[in-house]
């Protein structure tokens, strides 16, 4: 509970989460139904001792009479208790509240210390000038059981209206609601089988409407706690269990009650046939009830399960349809793809090597019969259509690692490096390159396309770092958060962060063609081939300072720390 800037007080948001959940306000109707039928029983009996009616009083010429202060303490509580569950932001209401609280648990405290030190003292006498005895026993006067459990109910209501965000101090004032309602329930079963010596006689004993107001007064703080402590956590919800409990021991326990009940009104009767019809009668009518309900809750939820298992079934069975749809139409887009990449290598390379053939034919014989303009065009003619061929071999090759089965065996990753290392360094002998190589890097793929991605990496490294003298590249693995993360680094041409996202798409190129050349596939078979592997391939860069690129084979993108990526950094 806090304070706002008005001064009054605001709950929690503990509270007022479960006092807004469907379990919580039933709870809570419960709790204000139970404390005004309590406060009116105390009325009744305030009204039958004030105007001498006895039946309302003691509801029976042979009961004992409720005693006024036990319909003070009653109706005391119930307002309280009203109080408490309107949920009054004024804080002089608060205090009001409490104030209440404190008198009653006073009150009752002060008369159950009375009655076991000082026997003699007599409320009733001081106060209202009542005094009734029967048979030498005063009657009408406030039991030392019923003022337990007025002090019960009332400090539970106080440590839950201070402390009620506290799950253990909740779970204390349903411990002392409980006690008020088994105090009451026994008192109440005195009553229904004629037991004086549950209801506390021969001493000073309970009313009869004493013990029905402490049952009910139990029941409603208990609600008035919540659902979160024990045993409402387990009774409430939709769950078989919460059910099965709501249903299955109340009725049980009220078979044994009207059992016994029958029994006890039967006794003594001259025909003990019509005693034990009568009793088998009743024991068949509620154990079929009993049956019934509990048939109807687990048969409930077993058609819901069904229902629901049967639902899922057809979705499964319509997901796998989708799923077949789907794989026809991949296998029709594979046979299209085949044909393209057939109508590419065969239908468009042909024109393209003539056109390149007869350029060089010209510029080898017919060179001299052309100018200096003619012989560039020329040129540029041999380049173009070059250029063309190398853009139809990246193509071919892109769709070629999209196709056919993956064979996956184990390969060291390294060892592809440094065969990859070893031709680039012969196709240009005069680069000062440093290539740092890890000794083993394991792996499991399929050689010839891990080949391929490697290779496009590697490429990358080189030709980025073409224009820097003394150049470094790196290739190596490491773990993060348990999974294999290899990685080819270079200290070259970079690029900036902002366009990652462009670099593995085909055709995207963030540096010009005449800074340096290429065709835009090659990243993009890169990430063809490691998603084809189930794993996940990302960049990391700076311009003029290199770039890193991560990839994982068989497992998902692990999570790097902010030190492992300075470190791979700093490398």
């Amino acid at each position: 509970m806090r304070e706002d800037a008005g001064g009054n007080l605001v709950e929690g948001p503990f509270v007022e989460s479960w006092k807004s959940s469907p379990p919580g306000v039933r709870m809570i109707r419960y709790a204000l139904a139970l404390s005004a039928l309590s406060g009116v029983l105390g009325l009744l009996g305030v009204i039958g001792v004030a105007a001498g009616i006895d039946v309302l009083a003691d509801v029976k010429p042979e009961y004992v009479p409720i005693a006024p202060s036990s319909s003070v303490m009653i109706i005391a509580l119930s307002v309280l208790l009203l109080g408490t569950l309107q949920n009054h932001q004024n804080r002089l209401m608060k205090t009001c509240i409490l104030i209440g609280i404190c008198f009653v648990l006073f009150v009752s405290a002060w008369l159950t210390l009375a009655y076991f030190l000082h026997p003699s003292f007599d409320l009733e006498s001081h106060l209202f000038g009542y005094n009734r005895q029967e048979n030498g026993v005063q009657v009408g006067h406030m039991s030392p059981l019923a003022s337990v459990g007025f002090m019960a109910l009332a400090l539970g209501m106080l440590v839950s209206v201070i402390w009620r965000n506290r799950p253990l101090v909740a779970q204390s004032s349903v411990f002392m609601g409980g006690g008020a309602f088994i105090v009451g329930l026994v008192g109440s079963l005195g009553y229904g089988y004629g037991s004086p010596l549950l209801y506390g006689s021969p001493t000073r004993p309970m009313s009869l409407l004493a013990t029905l107001s402490l049952t009910l007064l139990g029941i409603a703080l208990i609600c008035a706690i919540g659902p979160r402590p024990w045993p409402a956590n387990a009774l409430v919800g939709p769950f078989v269990r919460a059910r099965l409990l709501r249903t299955f021991p109340p009725i049980t326990a009220s078979i044994v009650l009207v059992i016994c009940w029958l029994f006890r009104q039967t006794e003594g009767s001259g025909n003990p046939a019509i005693v034990a019809s009568a009793i088998a009668l009743a024991s068949t009518g509620i154990v079929v009830m009993v049956v019934s309900k509990i048939a109807d809750i687990i048969g409930g939820q077993v058609d819901k399960s069904n229902a629901e298992l049967k639902a899922a079934e057809e979705s499964l069975i319509a997901l796998n349809e989708q799923l077949r749809r789907n794989t026809n139409e991949l296998s029709a887009v594979n046979k299209e793809l085949e044909a393209f990449s057939y109508s590419v290598s065969h239908d468009l390379r042909a024109p393209l090597t003539n056109i390149d053939g007869y350029a060089s034919i010209l510029s080898t014989d017919y060179a001299s019969k052309l100018d200096e303009k003619g012989n560039s065009y020329l040129a540029k003619l041999r380049a173009s259509a070059q250029r063309m061929n190398g853009l139809i071999d990246d193509l071919l090759q892109l769709s070629r690692v999209s196709m056919g089965e993956i064979q996956v065996q184990a390969v060291d990753l390294s060892v592809i490096a440094r065969v990859i290392i070893e031709r680039l360094k012969m196709n240009d002998p005069a680069r000062s390159v440093t290539i740092t190589v890890a000794p083993s890097a394991p792996a499991r793929g399929d050689p010839k396309l891990v080949e391929i991605a490697l290779e496009n990496l590697l490429n990358n490294s080189w030709k980025f770092t073409s224009k820097k003298a003394d150049a470094r590249i790196e290739f190596g693995s490491m773990s993060v958060g348990g999974r294999t993360v290899y990685f080819v680094k270079d200290d070259g041409a970079g690029f900036e962060m902002r366009h990652v996202d462009r670099l593995f798409g085909a055709f995207q190129r963030l540096h010009t063609a005449s800074e340096f050349p290429g065709t835009g596939i090659g990243l993009a078979t890169v990430r063809r081939i490691i998603t084809r592997h189930g794993g996940e391939i990302w960049a990391e860069g700076e311009v003029n300072k290199g770039a890193t690129f991560y990839f994982t084979l068989g497992e998902p993108r692990p999570l790097m720390t902010n030190n492992q990526s300075d470190t791979m950094s700093s490398t």
